[in-house]
């Protein structure tokens, strides 16, 4: 047999209809401060150990894009300020290096409104 690729099917993803949803999400923003800069996928890489290490402040995930902001579905407990400086401790290997990272508050709840047309 011959070890070409098939081509499209004609007509495929063209039939069916488009659907439409409207979407409302509270979301909590917050500002990523590192007390030095790093490439992103070290950022990644700490607040990610930061989420592990603090369980009692993220009782879920947070998304984070590897620069500045941090976004969660709920708020986090800073006591009664609206912001919390931290210390991470990251492990590489046999050596631990510690790490400063301060999160604050930065519009208080928002609607991520989205609507999707197709």
């Amino acid at each position: 047999m011959g070890g070409g690729v098939a081509g499209r099917r004609p007509g495929f993803g063209t039939v069916g209809r488009g659907t439409r949803w409207d979407l409302n999400i509270p979301v909590y923003h917050y500002d990523v401060a590192m007390e030095k800069e790093h490439e992103e996928t070290f950022n990644l890489r700490l607040i990610e150990a930061l989420q592990a290490q603090y369980r009692g402040v993220f009782t879920r995930a947070a998304v984070y894009d590897g620069q500045k902001n941090l976004y969660t579905r709920y708020k986090l407990d800073f006591g009664a300020g609206n912001s919390r400086q931290f210390n991470v401790t990251m492990v590489e290997g046999t050596r631990a290096s510690n790490f400063e990272v301060t999160i604050t508050e930065k519009h208080g709840e928002s609607e991520m409104n989205e609507r999707n047309q197709n």
